[in-house]
C-alpha cells in the first residue's frame, strides 16, 4: 500500500505568469525530491480589478488547511488583491512552517531572490555588446523594495566597470507606463543631454521611455538604446531585458520547509539567494533586426486558432447557458473540459447553498465534490456528476491524498461571483506545473458565469412556480381554492368523460364557524379550518383514480372524485371524514368540536350536462346533512359550551 504523501503549498495568483511559473516549478523540483505534492492556491490573475469581488475571489486564499499541509511558500508580493493585508495576517499566524519569497514581511521568515546579477548583466551587456559608458537608469516607486535593490545594482555594476553615475542619470518611476515622457524630459533638460541608453527596472517602464523618445522623433536604437526588467510579456517582446528566475528561490524554499520541519533553527528574519537570469535580447538594443520587432504596443493575435478554444467555432458559452437544470449544464461541462486536457485530474467542488438564492461570500464548512473527472488510461476518464457526496473543507480535496504512484502537482481556482462564493475548482496535470493562462482563464469564466446563470434561471423558475401554486393553493389548508377549482374541475370532467368513469362531488361545510370565532378566537377559527380540510384531503374514496380537494370559500370545501365508483364508495369516503374527526373531538384537550356536513352527487361522467348543477345537488343534499347534524349533535351557534 502506497503511503499518503505530505503536501507543500503555495500561495500566488496569477500562476500562468513567467515569475510565478518559475517560482511554481522551483517547489517542485524540490517537493518531488522529497516526495510531496504541490497544491497551488491562486487567482487567475492577480488582480480583481473591481474591489467589490475582491472577498469572494480571495476565498481561495482561505482554503489551506495549516493542520494538514507540511509548509507553504507564500508570494504576497504576486498578488494584488485589497484585502492582501488580512491575507498576510492569516499566514502570519500559520501553525506549520511559511516561507515568505520575494519580499519582506514581519512575523515572517523571509527568502528574497536578488536582482543583483539580472541587474550586473544587463548592464554589462550594454557595456560589452554595445559598447555604451554613459546609461542612465530608471527603477520603481521610491523605497520600495524591488526598486531600491535594482537601483543599488545598477550602482555596483557601474562601479565596477570604472563607470560614474550622476544623480540626473536616475529616476524613480512606478513600474507601469507612466513615467517614461518625465524621465525623458528630465535627461533632455540635463547638462549632458541623452544618454547612448536608458536601462529600466521593468519593461512596462522601458516602453514607456520608447513611446517618449519616440513622439519627440528620436529612433531606437539608432540614437538611443533601451533595455527593460524581462517578465516575458509578449506585448513587449521587442525590449531587450534580463529578468530573474525564481526557481531558485521555490526550490530553496521548500529546502529551508524541510529543514525547519526537521529542528532546524533560523535565527533571522530575512535570508538572500542569488537568481539566475533569464534573457530575452530584443530589438530595442539593436541585437535584433527591425524585421523581427513587434510594433510597440503591439497585441499578440490569440484568436488565430482555426479549431482551438478561441475559434469562432467554440460554442461553449451559448451551450452553458442554453442547458436544462444542473445536471446537463455538468455533463456539458465534461464535454468541454476537451479544450483543457490532457489533465490527470479535475474537481469541481462547491460550497454549501450553491444552488440556493441566498448570497454567501465565505467558503462553508460542507464542500460537495460535484464534478469528478479522473485520467484512467490515455484518452479515457472516469467521470462522474454528485449532488450528494461531500467532504470537509479542512480536507482542502480529496484528490491531494489518493495514493498515486508518484507526486503530483495540483491548481486550486477560485469559482465566484461579485457577492458569492460557489467554491473552487481543483485541476491537476500530474508532474507538470504549467498552465495555460489565456485558455484557463477564458474557460473558467465561462463555466464561472453559466453556473451563476443556471442558478440565476432556477431560481426564476422556482418562483414562477411558487407564484403559479399560490394562485390556485389556499395558503391556510393548502387545499385548492376557488381559482383551483376554476382551472381543474372542467379538465377532470372531461378526463371522466373521455374514459367513461363516474364523476362525482362531495360538498362540505364546516358547522358554526362564527360562533368558534366569537367564544374561542380567531385563532381557534383558523385551527377548525384546517382541521376540516385535513378530515377531507385524507380520507379517500375506494376505488378512485383521480381526487381533488378544494376550499371553495371560508367555512365550505368540495371534493371531486374521478373512477370506477359507486354511491357507496362516496359514502364510505364520507364515513372516514366523521371518524377522522370523531377522534379529534373525542380528545379531551379539546375545547370545542369541529364537526362538518356533508352531501354528494354521483352519476355517469357523460351524463353530466351542467356541472354547476350538478354540485348545486350535493350543496343541497349537504344543507338537509347540516339540519340532521344539528339535530343530532346538538351543537349550532346558539349553544356557549360544548
Amino acid at each position: 500500500m502506497l503511503e499518503q504523501r505530505k503536501c507543500i503549498a503555495v500561495i500566488t495568483a496569477e500562476p500562468d505568469g513567467k515569475c510565478q511559473q518559475m517560482l511554481i516549478k522551483g517547489v517542485r523540483d524540490k517537493a518531488f525530491e522529497e516526495n510531496m505534492n504541490v497544491a497551488v492556491f491562486c487567482t487567475a490573475t492577480n488582480n480583481s480589478c473591481f474591489d467589490e469581488y475582491s472577498e469572494t475571489e480571495e476565498q481561495v486564499y482561505y482554503i489551506p488547511d495549516f493542520d494538514k499541509l507540511y509548509g507553504i511558500v507564500y508570494a504576497p508580493d504576486m498578488i494584488l488583491f485589497a484585502g492582501i493585508d488580512k491575507i498576510t495576517e492569516r499566514y502570519r499566524n500559520a501553525g506549520c512552517p511559511v516561507i515568505c519569497v520575494d519580499v519582506e514581511k514581519e512575523g515572517f521568515i523571509n527568502l528574497i531572490g536578488t536582482d543583483d546579477r539580472v541587474v550586473r548583466e544587463s548592464i554589462n551587456h550594454l557595456y560589452y555588446e554595445h559598447g555604451c559608458r554613459d546609461i542612465a537608469y530608471m527603477t520603481g516607486i521610491k523605497d520600495y523594495p524591488h526598486a531600491e535593490m535594482r537601483l543599488q545594482s545598477y550602482r555596483d555594476a557601474m562601479r565596477d566597470l570604472g563607470l560614474n553615475v550622476t544623480e540626473d542619470r536616475i529616476f524613480y518611476g512606478d513600474f507601469w507606463y507612466n513615467k517614461g515622457g518625465e524621465f525623458v524630459q528630465q535627461l533632455l533638460e540635463s547638462q549632458k543631454g541623452l544618454p547612448q541608453a536608458i536601462a529600466c527596472a521593468s519593461d512596462r517602464m522601458a516602453h514607456s521611455v520608447c513611446e517618449a523618445l519616440k513622439s519627440l522623433g528620436y529612433r531606437i536604437p539608432e540614437d538611443v538604446l533601451v533595455t527593460g526588467y524581462w517578465e516575458n510579456d509578449p506585448t513587449l517582446s521587442y525590449i531587450t531585458g534580463m529578468g530573474k528566475n525564481p526557481a531558485t528561490v521555490g526550490y530553496r524554499a521548500v529546502e529551508m520547509i524541510c529543514e525547519i520541519a526537521r529542528g532546524k533553527k533560523y535565527k533571522k528574519d530575512t535570508y538572500y539567494v542569488e537568481c539566475v537570469a533569464n534573457k530575452n535580447i530584443s530589438y530595442s538594443c539593436g541585437c535584433v533586426d527591425e524585421s523581427s520587432k513587434m510594433m510597440f504596443g503591439a497585441v499578440l493575435d490569440i484568436f488565430q486558432e482555426s479549431g482551438g478554444f478561441f475559434s469562432p467555432y467554440n460554442k461553449m458559452s451559448e451551450h452553458l447557458y442554453e442547458v436544462d437544470g444542473f445536471n446537463d449544464l455538468f455533463w456539458k461541462v465534461d464535454w468541454y473540459t476537451n479544450f483543457i486536457k490532457p489533465f490527470e485530474c479535475m474537481n469541481v467542488c462547491l460550497c454549501e447553498g450553491w444552488d440556493k438564492s441566498q448570497d454567501n461570500s465565505k467558503l462553508t464548512e460542507n464542500i460537495y465534490l460535484v464534478y469528478e473527472s479522473d485520467r484512467v488510461d490515455g484518452d479515457e476518464y472516469a467521470r462522474s456528476v454528485d449532488f450528494e457526496r461531500t467532504f470537509h473543507v479542512s480536507e482542502m480535496s480529496p484528490a491531494l491524498w489518493k495514493e498515486s504512484k508518484e507526486p503530483t502537482v495540483f491548481y486550486f481556482f477560485p469559482v465566484f461571483t461579485k457577492k458569492r462564493s460557489y467554491g473552487y475548482i481543483v485541476l491537476s496535470y500530474g508532474n507538470g506545473y504549467i498552465i495555460d493562462g489565456l485558455v484557463h482563464k477564458f474557460w473558467l469564466r465561462n463555466f464561472q458565469l453559466a453556473l451563476e446563470s443556471q442558478r440565476r434561471f432556477m431560481e426564476i423558475k422556482f418562483l414562477y412556480s411558487a407564484m403559479e401554486k399560490n394562485a390556485v393553493i389556499d395558503s391556510m389548508t393548502g387545499l385548492y381554492n376557488r381559482n383551483g377549482f376554476n382551472m381543474y374541475s372542467k379538465e377532470l370532467l372531461d378526463d371522466a368523460v373521455a374514459e367513461k368513469r363516474k364523476f362525482a362531488v362531495i360538498m362540505a361545510d364546516l358547522n358554526c364557524l362564527k360562533y368558534i370565532n366569537d367564544v374561542f378566537g380567531h385563532y381557534a377559527g383558523d385551527d377548525a379550518i384546517c382541521t376540516a380540510g385535513k378530515a377531507i384531503s385524507y380520507s379517500t374514496c375506494p376505488k378512485a383514480l383521480k381526487e381533488r380537494n378544494f376550499r371553495m370559500g371560508g367555512d365550505e370545501y368540495l371534493k371531486i372524485i374521478v373512477g370506477d365508483i359507486s354511491s357507496e364508495d362516496v359514502e364510505e369516503c364520507i364515513k372516514e371524514v366523521n371518524k377522522y374527526l370523531a377522534k379529534r373531538n373525542n380528545r379531551s384537550d379539546v375545547k370545542y368540536p369541529v364537526i362538518v356536513s356533508m352531501g354528494y352527487a354521483i352519476d355517469d361522467a357523460d351524463k353530466i350536462e351542467s356541472l354547476n348543477e350538478f354540485i348545486i345537488t350535493a350543496d343541497e343534499r349537504m344543507i338537509k346533512n347540516k339540519i340532521e347534524v344539528k339535530k343530532k349533535t346538538g351543537f349550532d351557534h346558539k349553544r356557549n359550551e360544548k
